[in-house]
């Protein structure tokens, strides 16, 4: 399998700061978060009087960071990278700022982090392969465009599918977004190039799809 691209992943943490010294001065830091991380896209004035602490276009090593957000219970950062990337970003940030400006945990309140990724690779064999078994649903549904009267070029194929938790039992904050594949939009059903998002690290999103890529190939 090959990875053609991470179209975006994203890290969320949810943690509780304070500041034993008292509030912040905002557009001090912002400007300091700015300088540090060279951001081309940062919160005005205004912004910051609605409490708006969006950042983008940022750099970090050798990776750009598209977005940055801070809320009042964490922060989430986006890039075209892998997570272990924008992981990094994140530790060296929250470590610079508390050693920066006094920030310390709350206690009693664990922090969470999630990831969400997602990226488009070229497999060795059709994915679909491995959801042989629901094939007959496919057959099902050609029946009726084949028997009703419906103008289609050719029969439906499998093209992918979606994988979730039940988000009603999720005890953590920030609800998990399904596992998805699908035939990259686009391209020949032949090329075996797919799209997939996936709640996962980026390394352990690929293992799946290694995986799946198994299973397809018997």
């Amino acid at each position: 399998m090959e990875l053609v691209g991470i179209e975006e992943a994203k890290v969320i943490y949810l943690l509780d700061l304070y500041r034993p010294a008292g509030q912040v001065y905002t557009p001090e830091a912002t400007a300091k978060i700015v300088q540090r991380y060279s951001f081309t896209k940062f919160p005005t004035l205004e912004n910051l009087i609605k409490n708006e602490r969006n950042f983008g276009v940022g750099k970090f090593g050798d990776i750009a960071i598209n977005e940055f957000s801070i809320y009042g219970d964490g922060v989430i950062a986006s890039s075209a990278s892998d997570t272990d990337k924008i992981d990094a970003f994140v530790d060296d940030l929250l470590t610079w700022a508390k050693d920066e400006f006094g920030f310390v945990q709350v206690i009693g309140n664990p922090p969470e982090r999630s990831y969400e990724s997602t990226v488009i690779v070229k497999a060795d064999t059709d994915l679909m392969r491995a959801l042989a078994p629901k094939n007959d649903v496919v057959a099902a549904l050609n029946k009726i465009y084949q028997d009703g009267d419906y103008d289609f070029s050719g029969p439906i194929q499998l093209t992918g599918f979606v994988a979730a938790t039940d988000r009603t039992k999720f005890s953590g904050r920030r609800k998990p977004i399904s596992f998805t594949l699908d035939h990259r939009l686009g391209m020949p059903f032949e090329t075996n190039i797919f799209y997939s998002m996936a709640p996962l690290k980026t390394k352990d999103h690929l293992a799946v799809l290694r995986a799946l890529e198994s299973l397809a190939a018997g």
